[in-house]
Parts: C-alpha cells; structure tokens; sequence
C-alpha cells in the first residue's frame, strides 16, 4: 500500500498540534451578571491523595487544589480553591472527614500557612470540577507571588492541620504545580463566556 506524503505529513503535524494544545493550561474567564464579578482559574486543579489503609486497601482520601482570580471592577484578589472527596464511606463506619484549619505548604523547603475557610464566593458555578462530589470545599487567600512561588518550586510538600495540630499529609496523584506558571496570564485555549 502506497501512502501519499502530503498526507502522512499533514496528518503528522495535525496530531503534534493537537499534543501541544492539550499540554496547555486551559484558563476560563467566567462573568457573573448578578454580582458584577469576574473569576478565572485553570482548566483543571492539582490533585493530591493519601492512602487510608484502615478502611480498605484502595481507600483514599483526595484534595483537589487550583488558583481562581477575582475581579470585581478591577480589584483583582486571588484565592486557592481546595476540595476534599473520599472513596471511603465514612458515614457507614461512623468515621469523619478529617477537620482542617490551616493549609501547610512547603515549596522548596520555604513554608507558608494558609488559613481556610469555607469556600464562600457565590458564583454561578464551582471554580474547578472533580470526578467526584466534594465532602468539603475551602478558599484561602493567596497573593500572586506565592501562586508563582509554588508553580516555580522543584518541591511542594502539602498538609492539612487540624485545631488539635494533627498533620496530615498528601501526595501528589495527578497534574503538576508548573501548570500553573500560565495563571492568571491568558494563553492559547483561552475561553470566555458569560455566566447565565
């Protein structure tokens, strides 16, 4: 079988293209009407686990953490969004989540403490969709040089903890922190769209 070259070469830098794009970091730009506020985050968040072996062999608990940017008639404030979910049923075993106050993260052995608090901005729709329905959802407020600090670190270490000071780390499942040197700067796959 004879394969044209224009072809296979067309074919080959369509699929490259299509690889590139897919690498990108995806931001959205979402507006809300009733509030006037404007909001972005990334395509995806970070996602972090850690085993719960007392429960089953593949049980664990997830926390999903991503940038999000406001814009209310141009004070910009920027904020980590973060939710828990877990694959184990903590109501069937009368077991919680476990409660959080602060967020402990290391990047490149320099430590920052971020309170949380319940995720409170009201828009139209969470800044990040997960596989599975979040249990908790936080925000803590961040500046823009420790949303970089952390894109740029070769090493991020991340804990929750607790009033009682119980720690509980996570480790990285899926995504990379350097997704994140894109945010909040538009890049290519920018989408825009008005909130309903």
């Amino acid at each position: 079988m004879k394969i044209r070259q224009p072809l296979l070469l067309q074919s080959l830098l369509v699929s490259s293209m299509l690889m590139g794009c897919a690498a990108e970091p995806i931001r959205e730009d979402l507006f809300e009407e009733q509030t006037g506020l404007t909001w972005a985050s990334m395509n995806e968040p970070v996602v972090l686990a850690r085993a719960v072996p007392g429960f089953t062999v593949a049980a664990r608990d997830y926390l999903y953490i991503g940038p999000v940017e406001t814009n209310r008639l141009g004070t910009l404030e920027h904020y980590l969004w973060m939710g828990a979910a877990s694959t184990v049923d903590r109501e069937l075993r009368g077991n919680s989540v476990p409660a959080a106050e602060t967020l402990l993260i290391v990047a490149d052995g320099a430590p920052v403490t971020l309170v949380l608090e319940q995720w409170s901005l009201d828009l139209d729709s969470e800044p990040y969709e997960s596989p599975v329905p979040t249990a908790q959802d936080w925000g803590a407020r961040v500046s823009m040089n420790q949303i970089q600090r952390i894109a740029r670190a070769t090493s991020v270490e991340i804990r929750l903890v607790s009033a009682s000071g119980e720690s509980v780390p996570y480790e990285l499942w899926h995504g990379s922190w350097q997704t994140w040197q894109g945010f909040p700067n538009p890049g290519v796959g920018l989408r825009t769209q008005a909130s309903r």
